[in-house]
């Protein structure tokens, strides 16, 4: 589905997002600064900047991005990672006791949201705007208005890190390469499967070599090289056909004679 339908060069928007919002729970707000940063400061570098948190179907994110030089991403996912989910259960009660004397807050596992999943989606795209300001609140309309620095702060900042790594690539990246669309991010394992600037161009957290990286977007045969780098690289051993192969090659080593 995702295809190079337009060259990268003639694309109209230098950096491209759709994407929603990391909330606090995560305690992660990576992803959020990186969109920040390019939708305050991305005239001021020079590019045609289009950030936004409309969602599109496939066909929709697939032209999209045809319509991108780049876009910016990070790794999926979060450091901490627990089994029983008690830091975001602690999050949500802190949060619903904090708001719910000022408003009617309708939780997350009310049978009232069950009902709404049911909904069609600009109806439920309305509720979703009359909910999220007045004395009735949705816990999802709360929550993503929620300060980073209140949650992490009271949450996370005496948390430490797993000593597993719980990030990971997504089907984001993937798409981005097979649309041969530059992707702008901050260093990341990626599953061991991206390298910085070999298959994305590193921006450093603290933006630190923000002057290096417009150069080397803006360097047509740099980026060009790059993308075509990258699509080789994913088509040649990372394709849903190369998952099931891979896959079925341990099932059928398990089951082998020994």
């Amino acid at each position: 589905m995702f295809k190079p339908l337009v060259p990268n060069e003639s694309r109209v928007i230098d950096i491209g997002v759709r994407s929603v919002r990391y909330i606090a729970h995560l305690g992660d707000n990576d992803r959020n600064r990186l969109y920040d940063y390019f939708d305050r400061h991305g005239v001021a570098l020079g590019l045609r900047v289009d950030i936004g948190t409309q969602r599109l179907n496939r066909e929709g994110w697939m032209e999209f991005l045809n319509k991108c030089k780049a876009t910016i991403s990070t790794e999926a996912g979060s450091w901490y990672l627990e089994r029983d989910d008690h830091t975001v259960n602690a999050i949500r009660a802190w949060t619903y006791s904090h708001f719910s004397h000022r408003q009617w807050v309708i939780r997350n596992d009310s049978p009232l949201r069950r009902w709404g999943h049911k909904l069609p989606w600009p109806v439920r795209a309305v509720l979703r705007t009359l909910l999220s300001k007045g004395l009735l609140r949705h816990e999802v309309t709360v929550t993503e208005q929620l300060p980073f620095d209140l949650v992490y702060e009271r949450f996370f900042r005496d948390y430490a890190r797993p000593h597993f790594y719980g990030k990971c690539i997504s089907s984001r990246h993937f798409d981005a390469i097979g649309t041969q669309t530059c992707q702008i991010m901050f260093p990341g394992r990626y599953n061991d499967i991206l390298k910085a600037d070999e298959h994305y161009i590193a921006l450093q957290p603290d933006f630190s070599n923000i002057g290096d990286v417009i150069t080397r977007f803006q360097d047509t045969p740099y980026r060009q090289a790059m993308l075509n780098r990258t699509h080789g690289y994913a088509m040649d051993g990372h394709t849903y056909h190369h998952r099931i192969a891979t896959l079925y090659e341990a099932v059928a080593a398990c089951h082998s004679p020994r």
